[in-house]
């Protein structure tokens, strides 16, 4: 359901007409007293309801956000630049042009490796909305991924190996 917080305020206002339609009906039959707790303990579980309902929503908003905020950082620098250089290759080429030490495509290898990295980190936290993340940048993880293995077998290279082990988790989690 798209809208499914427009589904959430709806049961509120029902859990409420319902509510006080039973006041209504009982305070004809019980003590006023033990209807206005009768009242007081229906607007109580509906506040609750809400609160938990308004959490929940704003989660949904955080996540929202974030993934945003990741699509929005592809299309600035470095990244930008880094596309740059390796537009128009193919896997192959970029493999060839990383194995042959090209300094320029390397770089932008490393920024794109950054990228797909912090990206596993938010999807693995789970405060992105990841089907957004996997419909915008699978495509381009399937891309880039050979040139990524080929930089990224040099042990000798700092964050190497956890760098390569987040970006499979996520080729896994995405089934590249």
């Amino acid at each position: 359901m798209r809208n499914w917080h427009q589904h959430f305020n709806f049961q509120i206002v029902v859990l409420l007409v319902l509510g006080i339609s039973v006041y209504l009906i009982l305070s004809k039959y019980i003590d006023t007293r033990e209807a206005n707790a009768l009242l007081a303990g229906i607007v109580g579980a509906i506040a609750c309801f809400s609160a938990a309902n308004f959490s929940h929503r704003a989660d949904q908003r955080a996540r929202a956000t974030n993934s945003f905020e990741i699509g929005r950082r592809w299309d600035q620098e470095p990244l930008l630049a880094a596309r740059d250089v390796v537009r128009g290759k193919n896997s192959d080429d970029l493999v060839k042009a990383v194995k042959a030490n090209n300094t320029a495509a390397k770089k932008s290898v490393i920024h794109l490796v950054n990228f797909f990295w912090e990206m596993s980190a938010a999807i693995e936290t789970g405060w992105t909305l990841e089907p957004y993340l996997e419909q915008k940048f699978r495509p381009s993880l399937v891309h880039y991924y050979p040139a990524i293995v080929e930089l990224l077998d040099d042990k000798e290279r700092p964050g190497a190996s956890q760098s390569l082990r987040a970006i499979n988790w996520l080729c896994t989690r995405w089934k590249v």
